[in-house]
């Protein structure tokens, strides 16, 4: 068994074609990986091909990473491809839909500025193996956020920690996530206790329903910007107390 646990490759100019000789090496060497928990591929010019070998290799009965526990791939232009061919390894069908079993170990997926789109995010999110998935910077913007929303619809059935950071949402889109999450059935078993909203955009509109959140769902921690009649009144202070100095 590998005595390695954990092993980051950031930024090593992987590609597809590494990925293919570094799992062949493995795999010829069998159990070389094994006890492998964390592997960090950011910014390796992976694409869906690379994805979609990652994806066959989490798999419980066949994977030389099935022992993973935690993956990142950000900024690897994945697309909304490469997350299908991934999610696949995290008992997930062609369509993204879960069939409920946990096939793969893996637990925390890195898909920040993958390019994933709607349809990879969405992908993601119907994955019931994760318990911490971080969609940051990818572009997802309000129709992304609209996509998303249903699968949100009550909280999450797994997820405990998602970021949906730096998507460039418009308020009114944010919003409808958010209201999504007041949803609350007698039988709430909703996991998801920490979720980034973080640069996209915050107004009087979302202020007022995460005071309602904060209400219904007390256990939920919601990390976002100040909204911007906030940052423009402590800027106007900061400006105030600059010019009393002065004088």
């Amino acid at each position: 068994s590998s005595l390695i646990a954990s092993l980051s490759l950031s930024n090593c100019g992987v590609g597809d074609d590494g990925l293919d000789q570094l799992v062949s090496v493995a795999k010829e060497r069998g159990g070389c990986c094994d006890g492998l928990k964390m592997l960090d591929l950011s910014s390796n010019g992976i694409g869906s091909r690379g994805a979609a070998v990652i994806g066959e290799n989490l798999l419980y009965d066949k994977g030389c990473l099935n022992s993973l526990v935690e993956l990142r791939l950000s900024a690897n232009q994945l697309g909304s491809d490469g997350v299908l061919e991934l999610t696949r390894g995290l008992g997930a069908d062609d369509k993204g839909k879960s069939d409920g079993k946990k096939s793969s170990a893996l637990r925390t997926l890195d898909l920040s500025n993958t390019n994933c789109g709607a349809e990879g995010a969405s992908m993601a999110l119907k994955c019931t193996s994760l318990s911490s998935l971080r969609l940051f910077n990818n572009k997802l913007g309000s129709e992304g956020f609209e996509a998303i929303t249903p699968f949100l619809k009550g909280g999450h059935p797994s997820l405990v920690n998602l970021d949906l950071g730096g998507n460039n949402a418009k308020e009114d889109a944010v919003a409808g996530l958010l209201q999504a999450l007041l949803h609350k059935e007698e039988d709430d078993c909703s996991t998801l206790r920490v979720l980034e909203i973080g640069g996209n955009e915050v107004g009087k509109e979302v202020e007022s329903i995460l005071k309602e959140l904060e209400r219904v769902r007390p256990e939920l921690d919601i990390a976002r910007d100040k909204p911007k009649v906030q940052q423009e009144m402590e800027q106007e202070l900061q400006s105030f107390m600059q010019e009393n100095k002065s004088n």
